[in-house]
């Protein structure tokens, strides 16, 4: 009885464990210092109005291959998404997998004044993955590379004065 007893609780334990990592989230909180550098990071001022401003956003997002999944004009507002990469991963707790990859974008544009417009731009890694017996799990990283935000903002400065230029 006594090595039946042990056995059990064993088990129990390795249960708890299991059920306790499958549940524990990798979230990570971002500190207030960092959120506010994070914003600065992802914020422009332009000197575009709002409909220039939200065209050009628009159009960058699109020629840099996002799929534009929803746009509000009234809003400011736009989302978008890279195209979807996948591949094979293999676990050792959970067998062979899938994996898929790709970048989400919101954009938000709002008028200051009638001829500036503040720009701000959130990036994400999105990470999908599921294995054979069913399960799912999708991790959401923001992307806070400096080269990522400023590349982006340099073109959309660039596509705000080729439009200005033609108007």
């Amino acid at each position: 009885m006594g090595k039946t007893m042990k056995f059990s609780k064993i088990i129990l334990l390795l249960t708890t464990l299991t059920f306790i990592s499958a549940c524990s989230s990798t979230h990570k909180v971002i500190a207030p210092k960092d959120a506010y550098a994070l914003q600065e990071l992802q914020t422009r001022e332009v000197e575009s109005n709002f409909k220039t401003s939200y065209a050009s956003v628009l159009s960058v997002l699109q020629d840099a291959g996002y799929i534009v999944e929803s746009a509000d004009g009234n809003a400011g507002l736009i989302t978008a998404k890279s195209p979807t990469t996948s591949g094979t991963k293999y676990s050792l707790m959970w067998g062979f997998g899938k994996e898929r990859k790709s970048t989400r974008v919101t954009a938000f544009i709002e008028p200051i004044g009638t001829q500036y417009s503040k720009i701000r731009l959130n990036f994400l890694e999105v990470e999908v993955d599921s294995n054979i017996y069913g399960m799912n799990s999708q991790k959401d990283t923001p992307i806070e590379d400096p080269a990522v935000y400023n590349s982006i903002f340099d073109k959309i400065e660039e596509a705000i004065f080729l439009r200005q230029a033609t108007q």
